[in-house]
């Protein structure tokens, strides 16, 4: 079975943009709108792979992070930030609050696949 990442970003179409490259992929892909939404769904579909955007309206990247990392249904799965915040500070609360991979927007094409791929194969 083809592996699920669930994307949590609140901008639609660009949420829109990363599920066509993924699935284009041959990856399965699920979506949710904010983190109280990405919360609930990475608990109920235990994804391969979460890709989330820092800043969302009510929890955060930051805290949606946090509360995945400690979660014992949801704490082993790989979490990619892919923000526009690029500041060493913000990179570094990032990894803080448990991602593993910190992109930032816009993206290098090829960047994003190149790092779902990396954590969890084609």
């Amino acid at each position: 079975m083809n592996k699920l990442i669930l994307i949590v970003e609140d901008e639609c179409d660009f949420r829109k943009v990363v599920r066509l490259r993924l699935e284009a992929q041959g990856y399965r892909v699920s979506e949710a709108a904010n983190g109280k939404e990405g919360l609930q769904l990475a608990r109920q579909l235990k994804p391969d792979l979460i890709i989330l955007d820092v800043n969302m309206p009510g929890m955060n990247g930051f805290e949606l992070t946090r509360v995945l990392s400690a979660d014992p249904i949801c704490c082993d799965i790989p979490i990619v930030m892919l923000t526009v915040r690029s500041q060493v500070g913000d990179k570094q609360a990032g990894a803080a609050a448990g991602a593993d991979i910190y992109l930032v927007k816009p993206l290098v094409a090829g960047e994003l696949l190149k790092s779902v791929s990396a954590l969890i194969g084609s």
